[in-house]
């Protein structure tokens, strides 16, 4: 067996049979590289660097796997955020290019969510992501992230399943199997209360009952003991309209169909009632007040 050394590097020469395996392109970049030690890059598409990243770690090129992903990351930056869920998913063992996307997912998050491969990310990956602290996305963008990828990576489910009115309790079952690890690490509490109503609650069967009910105890917790107080133009205490079962306030407090409506955006009462929440009637009880003569 002979051992030549270029750039520094001994390069056991066995065969070329691991060349053939992991290069379709850059077998002659890299036999030169392995005989002269040079390596021009420029005119490579990123996909055969990546053949020759592969290439280098199985040949045990240590340098020359560290320089190729430093290359990537600085001269084809674009290209290596544009597809890292790619990257992620199948280079797991080159950490200077794992770590980059990780930070770069994190910086914006929004390109990496809504890129077109983004609801293939290994759930390992996807996890490492969540639970990190400087990840920028606002809580319920990382929900209904969430979501989407779960209906995805579920049997039964997938992109073509997803009219969660058409779900049977099987259906839930599954993605609450899918997203059992990864619902503790999304912070209800940021999310708005209109956007849990209208966006968590449909999929409350998926959620931890404890958790479920530590977050409705942290919306509702000052409506115990709300007070309306009185209107101030006493022309707009009641508004007659014909789909609400009542109007107080100009929808100050409103019910509508099923749903009791609770603000004062108008500033129709004296006191602002420190709330914007949608409940859900369960039951209502209706009465007539009459004046004692």
């Amino acid at each position: 067996m002979e051992i030549i050394k270029t750039s520094s590097i001994k390069v056991q020469l066995i065969n070329y049979n691991i060349l053939k395996k992991s290069l379709k392109k850059g077998k002659y970049l890299m036999r030169r590289y392995i005989y002269t030690g040079e390596l021009d890059l420029t005119k490579q598409l990123c996909e055969d660097i990546l053949e020759l990243l592969i290439a280098s770690d199985e040949l045990l090129l240590e340098e020359l796997v560290e320089y190729l992903q430093e290359y990537l990351i600085q001269q084809q930056k674009n290209w290596v955020q544009q597809n890292s869920v790619f990257i992620l998913n199948k280079f797991a063992s080159y950490k200077k290019l794992q770590d980059y996307c990780l930070e770069s997912a994190c910086e914006d998050s929004q390109p990496f969510i809504t890129s077109k491969n983004s609801l293939l990310l290994d759930k390992d990956i996807l996890y490492s992501i969540l639970e990190r602290n400087d990840l920028q996305i606002k809580e319920i963008d990382a929900w209904n992230y969430l979501i989407k990828w779960g209906i995805e990576q579920t049997p039964g489910l997938e992109s073509e399943n997803n009219d969660v009115s058409k779900w049977t309790n099987e259906n839930y079952k599954n993605l609450e199997k899918t997203l059992r690890q990864f619902i503790p690490l999304i912070r209800f509490t940021e999310i708005s209360p209109i956007d849990f109503f209208d966006k968590v609650r449909p999929y409350k069967d998926i959620i931890p009952n404890h958790i479920y009910d530590e977050v409705e105890d942290f919306y509702y917790k000052d409506t115990q003991n709300m007070k309306i107080s009185r209107v101030i133009d006493s022309s707009k205490a009641i508004l007659d309209y014909y789909d609400n079962g009542f109007n107080f306030g100009q929808g100050s407090l409103c019910m509508k169909y099923q749903n009791l409506y609770v603000n004062n955006r108008n500033g129709i009462y004296e006191n602002n009632l420190n709330t914007d929440i949608v409940y859900t009637i369960e039951e209502i009880e209706t009465f007539n007040v009459i004046r004692c003569k």
